[in-house]
């Protein structure tokens, strides 16, 4: 497992509607799961380090272990218990280790972009990229069927032109270096294909098979 090639994939903005709005905005821990499923192929695993329930003193709180191959990052979680019944601490412990967790792959940047207009840190300008868009919108990639060829871009692979909508699609890859790069779809490496926003890929890949 490429784990510089996973972390990026990790950090790549969600599709469109992923956060849930509220005062703070959030994103749900499944998607989250998703997402490292997705990247690490089901090379990742959760360890719940601590666990500390003190009815007492009136908290719950969780250290937990995310880990991808051989890395990991730890998360913390903790809520209030005060006056709670036997059913609401176990409801609390759960929360507590889904907190743990989503501190923990938050670590790796996943959802910053897609969180940064919800949060303070993100008004630091050496943060102002992230509220880039990295995905053309999708009004831009509606036509992407159209054909129209550009003249001084052609794939390093074959050497064929490349059209306009297969220039577009580059140009949803995240961090990729559009100076040196070049590939027609066919020859697009599966790696870059990963990195697209999977609604674009799809609508790309439909299209071209209409």
């Amino acid at each position: 497992m490429d784990y510089k090639a996973v972390i990026l994939q990790l950090k790549e903005r969600f599709p469109p509607d992923t956060v849930v709005k509220s005062n703070r905005g959030f994103i749900p821990n499944q998607v989250y799961t998703d997402r490292l499923e997705a990247a690490t192929g089901g090379r990742w695993s959760l360890e719940v380090r601590e666990l500390d329930i003190n009815p007492a003193a009136g908290y719950i709180k969780a250290i937990v272990r995310v880990y991808i191959g051989d890395y990991f990052r730890d998360g913390y979680g903790i809520a209030d218990l005060t006056g709670k019944d036997e059913l609401k601490i176990a409801n609390a412990t759960d929360l507590v280790i889904n907190q743990g967790f989503v501190n923990a792959v938050d670590s790796w940047q996943m959802g910053w972009k897609d969180l940064a207009s919800y949060r303070e840190w993100a008004k630091n300008p050496a943060l102002a990229h992230l509220k880039e868009e990295d995905i053309p919108p999708v009004s831009d990639v509606q036509n992407i069927s159209q054909s129209r060829a550009i003249v001084d871009k052609s794939c390093t692979r074959c050497g064929k032109r490349l059209s306009q909508n297969e220039v577009d699609l580059l140009k949803a890859i995240p961090d990729f270096n559009h100076s040196k790069l070049s590939y027609c779809f066919e020859h697009l490496p599966d790696h870059f294909k990963r990195r697209v926003d999977p609604f674009i890929l799809q609508r790309y890949t439909d299209q071209m098979n209409s």
